[in-house]
């Protein structure tokens, strides 16, 4: 059995592929509003916070900086489907 090393060695890769992907990939999983919900409502009751704003994209930026300054943990990729998704949903009609 010489190629039993090598045999473990393939299935540790291809083990080590299917985590990354399974784990690397959340923020692909979760729809805009869901990841909006999970990252905003550590702090907020997240559409008690927005439901009554209509902000332009450039408002949305401001605040999703403080909040970035104030501790929310989000990667540039997050803080775009986040943002997109309040623009969209919460944004004035003339953005």
């Amino acid at each position: 059995m010489k190629n039993k090393p090598f045999i473990v060695f393939i299935l540790f890769i291809v083990m080590f592929g299917v985590l990354y992907a399974v784990f690397s990939s959340k923020t692909a999983v979760l729809s805009p509003k869901q990841l909006a919900e999970e990252k905003c409502s550590k702090c907020h009751h997240t559409f008690e916070v927005v439901k009554d704003k209509r902000l332009t994209r450039l408002e949305w930026i401001s605040i999703m900086d403080k909040m970035q300054k104030n501790g929310a943990n989000l990667n540039n990729k997050e803080y775009k489907i986040i943002l997109n998704y309040l623009v969209k949903e919460f944004g004035k009609k003339n953005n």
